[in-house]
């Protein structure tokens, strides 16, 4: 227990300090809030440079698929004009006044197609009878 004679000294020091004490109370009442407030800006400035990082990593991978779909569809034109060389090639190397038989295959097909049956269907597009 505190002596009664303690805090009749007191007195005289509460009288003149009161302003203070109240001072730091209201002190601290502001800056926990100021100080949380600073932490959560930190955190945010923190999670804006974690996206930030993240994005350009993203960024770098979609460069890199940009570069490998540009390199394939190179690859692909250059096929794709190969096979069409070699089959006009082979188109112009055929014999004057007879259609290749992938010509004579697909005006078959048009003709089936048109409902055009048996005797009616030219010979090359009949099938071969059996013996």
């Amino acid at each position: 227990m505190i002596p009664l004679s303690l805090l009749g000294m007191a007195g005289p020091f509460v009288k003149s300090w009161w302003k203070a004490g109240v001072g730091v109370a209201v002190g601290a009442a502001l800056a926990l809030p100021v100080g949380q407030c600073q932490g959560a800006q930190k955190e945010r400035l923190r999670e804006r440079e974690r996206e930030r990082a993240a994005a350009e990593v993203q960024q770098a991978k979609n460069e890199a698929a940009a570069q490998a779909a540009t390199a394939e569809r190179l690859r692909d034109t250059a096929a794709v004009n190969s096979q069409q060389k070699a089959r006009n090639d082979a188109i112009d190397a055929a014999p004057a006044g007879r259609a290749p038989p992938s010509s004579l295959a697909l005006a078959c097909e048009r003709l089936r197609q048109q409902g055009v049956r048996g005797e009616a269907l030219p010979a090359n597009c009949r099938p071969p009878r059996a013996p």
